[in-house]
């Protein structure tokens, strides 16, 4: 099977079909009317969790709808999967990537990370595995930063807030 050889273990979908014929042949259509569920691959990046509560929240759906809504619980459970998918924080390269739209924040946030959410919420974290942007730059100059950003295999979340007011 074609998602197999990709490392995808099982794709299910909601949906029905439409049979149908048409010069003699039988034609068969699946619409899909639901969202498509996908089993992705994990991959080698370590996403751990600051604090018990927010484990609990961003781990358990019934929490994240009662803390956040409906339709942010849904974003962070695909950011967060987004993050365990990946391979480092490369796979988010370049900055302001279309849907997570993940950068490095500046000024008081020195040395987090944010993802996108329901504006103007965002994911924010760290990378624990890195050199921070305060170790000395240096070091920095001589790092190209996609490089830097693949090399970042390890990051804690932190917490979800308006990063802008």
């Amino acid at each position: 099977m074609l998602l197999q050889s990709v490392g995808i273990s099982s794709v299910s979908f909601a949906g029905f079909f439409i049979f149908s014929l048409q010069s003699n042949q039988l034609r068969v259509t699946f619409r899909v009317t639901g969202e498509a569920i996908c089993a992705l691959p994990l991959g080698t990046m370590q996403v751990a969790i600051a604090d018990k509560k927010l484990k609990r929240t961003l781990e358990s759906d019934r929490e994240r709808q009662k803390r956040f809504g409906s339709e942010m619980a849904k974003k962070i459970h695909l950011r967060v999967n987004a993050l365990t998918a990946a391979e480092s924080l490369g796979d988010f390269w370049p900055p302001f990537s279309p849907t997570e739209r993940c950068h490095e924040l500046k000024a008081d946030l020195d040395g987090y990370f944010s993802m996108d959410l329901v504006h103007p919420y965002r994911l924010l974290f760290k990378a624990l595995d890195n050199r921070s942007k305060t170790t000395g730059q240096l070091e920095l100059e001589l790092l190209d930063q996609k490089q830097r950003w693949e090399s970042i295999k390890s990051i804690v979340i932190t917490r979800i807030e308006d990063t802008h007011g």
